[in-house]
């Protein structure tokens, strides 16, 4: 593959990994945007989920990654917040 095939195909992966976080991001599961059942769930169970769904938004691209990852993270303090607060 020449470097121009290389970079082609990189663009291709980023945004199709874009297009997948934006699905998941989206479809109205809040596990996969860090919200929970705080009171019930394990949080172990959310770090699993967190880095799978991190990987996938580093390969969307750097700003996807820290946006992401500062979200999920304050959702799953809410869902803990909240679950404390009962």
């Amino acid at each position: 593959m020449s470097k121009r095939d290389i970079e082609q195909r990189n663009k291709e992966v980023r945004k199709a990994f874009r297009i997948v976080l934006e699905e998941l991001t989206k479809s109205g599961v809040g596990l996969f945007v860090g919200q929970y059942d705080a009171e019930n769930g394990k949080e172990e169970f959310m770090y699993g989920i967190s880095t799978v769904m991190e990987h996938i938004a580093y390969k969307a691209g750097k700003e996807h990654y820290e946006e992401f990852s500062k979200t999920f993270f304050e959702n799953m303090e809410k869902s803990v917040d909240k679950a404390n607060k009962r």
